[in-house]
């Protein structure tokens, strides 16, 4: 009587334990990333699935340059903007007038807009574009980027 009580008590330990991890385990998000560089910046944007219709997308700017720098900014710092097939349109992008100011060093990432959700269509392709409008010593930078979702 005992065994069975011990082989009942070591299943459902086996049990509940299956089926927490089973619950818990979430899928790996698929994630989709590119990159461009301009002299001595490199613009990274990603975007990764959180759900069935909806992405998340992230922008980071690294410095690769030698010399410590310090760029001047508005908000965004990256504007986003997407469309897709069959409804092809001039990506708008629109940055505020406010001034940010930020020193960066030889391999420093910079993420300064918080990620953006957006909308996900099962079938056909969505284009995001991404533009990067800085100031770093006296020049003007504009780094465009594109990123294509293929159907899933």
């Amino acid at each position: 009587m005992k065994k069975k009580h011990h082989f009942i008590v070591f299943f459902n330990i086996l049990f509940l334990s299956l089926f927490i991890y089973g619950c818990s385990n979430d899928e790996p998000k698929e994630s989709k990333m590119v990159k461009e560089k301009l002299d001595g910046f490199e613009v990274s944007l990603e975007a990764t699935s959180i759900s069935n219709n909806r992405i998340s997308i992230k922008t980071k700017l690294k410095y690769i340059g030698e010399e410590e720098i310090r760029i001047e900014h508005s908000k965004p710092l990256v504007s986003i903007s997407s469309f897709e097939d069959g409804n092809e349109r001039s990506a708008a992008h629109f940055f505020d007038d406010v001034g940010f100011s930020k020193k960066l060093v030889k391999d420093e990432e910079y993420t300064f807009d918080e990620p953006i959700i957006m909308s996900r269509k099962q079938k056909g392709r969505q284009t995001v574009t991404a533009l990067a409008k800085f100031n770093a010593n006296t020049k003007k930078y504009s780094i465009p980027i594109t990123l294509i979702l293929a159907e899933e």
